[in-house]
């Protein structure tokens, strides 16, 4: 007879039976936990405002803070508020743009960060606005991060 019989289970006192039932159900909870996929951390690259880097070729300028109305930390907002800047770009082949991106709060998902360059292997996103504003009215000295994502990094 297998340990797995259902009328061995069925035939135990109501404690016993819970325990086997919960033990069961821990293992298996266990075991999905270990094939989830854990993504590494993603590391970008600050550039100052009115700097610039290079990345996979692009060149990547920090232009302009356009607007920055997220509801600082010490204060209590209605609307969370969004930050926007102005970035250009120049590609391997020599043509340059501009793009103004905007980071609304609760990006969560490196997939709703905003595309500055997308190519077929992977694409150049901007992953915060830096400092966050704590105090409204306070000048800050800004940091667009920014980082390479997707292909084999």
């Amino acid at each position: 007879m297998s340990v797995w019989d259902s009328t061995r289970i069925c035939n135990l006192p109501p404690v016993k039976k819970l325990l086997t039932i919960l033990a069961i159900s821990l293992i298996g909870w266990q075991l999905a936990a270990q094939h989830e996929k854990v993504l590494p951390p993603q590391i970008g690259t600050g550039i100052s405002l009115g700097g610039q880097i290079t990345l996979e070729g692009y060149t990547i300028g920090f232009e302009q803070v356009v607007e920055d109305s997220r509801c600082p930390t010490n204060v209590d907002c209605v609307w969370a508020g969004q930050a926007v800047v102005k970035v250009s770009i120049g590609s391997p082949d020599g043509t340059h743009q501009q793009k103004e991106l905007s980071f609304k709060a609760g990006y969560q998902d490196k997939k709703q960060f905003p595309i500055i360059v997308t190519t077929e292997g992977f694409s150049i996103r901007a992953l915060a606005l830096k400092p966050y504003p704590e105090d409204p009215g306070v000048p800050m000295e800004y940091k667009l991060v920014v980082a390479r994502v997707g292909g084999d990094q």
